[in-house]
């Protein structure tokens, strides 16, 4: 049955593998209940997150930080904001991306509790170091291993108690809350707004390929072209211009790393055979911290009713 599923809907085997990665993810942040299924971590499921940011702490970036992330040093003592205080004070800010490392401890361990929030607030000049420190030392999550990093996070991928904690405070700040899980001290490392999926005409998209620019959009600056389509379709039909192949089906191979081999904070130009493919690899790069996608209408189908020069299929 699935391999006649692979043929009729090539699809199908993306589904597959997105369901790989989400269960690998969602064991490393649940936990102690690790192996009893998705409703027993910090993590709400279906989630899926980005593959590989567990480990974002020990690989540098492919491409410089963007200067759209906000950071905020600390001030001479570290604050430590008790969440109950600051539901009452701030303001739900959930139209960004925060990212977020934290230490998860049992409620009842008051002494480890005291221990942390005493070392937070003695050293705030090398806060991030520290936290780090204190996440491997006294953290039951496994994310202690990468220092409690959680990487980039967005709304709806966390229980609620802790999401509201992240999307109330700002970058800098560390806010103790508690949850099904015991007692947290979330420290918000940076924020960035959120990106958006724009759909691009075949017209708009001709305009580019042939000029070079289009609006704010140049080419040989700050536009990445994507195929997702199969190498067996682009034999049959292709554009002129830069594009660079991410079969879909491939997704396995390039999806964990795509945010290091891309550069996020150009505009991605994502291009399939009718437009379907490409809106679903849209979605997976806004998950990735993609700040500009567009979806190209219709596909090479399109773009070929407008241009005899490229063949249909």
């Amino acid at each position: 049955v699935r391999s006649r599923l692979l043929e009729r809907f090539p699809e199908f085997r993306l589904f597959i593998r997105m369901m790989m990665v989400h269960r690998a993810l969602v064991r490393c942040a649940m936990g102690a209940q690790g192996a009893q299924g998705a409703q027993g971590g910090l993590l709400r499921a279906p989630t899926y997150l980005v593959p590989g940011q567990w480990t974002c702490a020990t690989r540098p970036p492919a491409f410089p930080c963007s200067t759209r992330i906000a950071r905020r040093a600390c001030s001479v003592r570290a604050t430590i904001h008790q969440h109950e205080a600051i539901k009452a004070t701030n303001k739900l800010n959930t139209a960004r991306l925060v990212k977020v490392s934290h230490i998860l401890c049992p409620e009842d361990a008051s002494a480890t509790l005291a221990a942390v929030r005493e070392a937070l607030q003695a050293s705030p000049s090398g806060l991030a170091d520290t936290f780090a420190s204190l996440a491997l030392q006294h953290s039951t999550c496994p994310s202690s291993k990468s220092g409690g990093d959680l990487g980039w996070v967005q709304v709806g991928q966390m229980v609620a108690e802790f999401e509201d904690a992240c999307f109330r405070s700002a970058p800098g700040d560390i806010v103790e809350c508690s949850t099904e899980y015991g007692r947290h001290f979330v420290y918000i490392e940076a924020e960035q707004a959120q990106g958006e999926v724009r759909p691009m005409s075949v017209s708009d998209l001709q305009v580019l390929l042939t000029t070079g620019e289009l609006g704010d959009l140049d080419l040989g600056r700050n536009v990445q072209l994507l195929d997702v389509r199969e190498p067996s379709e682009v034999d049959m039909s292709k554009l002129p211009g830069p594009w660079k192949l991410y079969s879909l089906s491939a997704f396995g191979t390039w999806g964990p790393e795509v945010a290091y081999m891309l550069d996020p904070d150009m505009t991605t130009v994502v291009l399939c055979h009718a437009g379907v493919r490409s809106a679903q690899v849209c979605q997976f790069l806004l998950k990735n911290q993609f700040r500009d996608l567009r979806n190209v209408t219709g596909g090479i189908a399109a773009y070929s009713s407008i241009d005899p020069n490229v063949p249909t299929y």
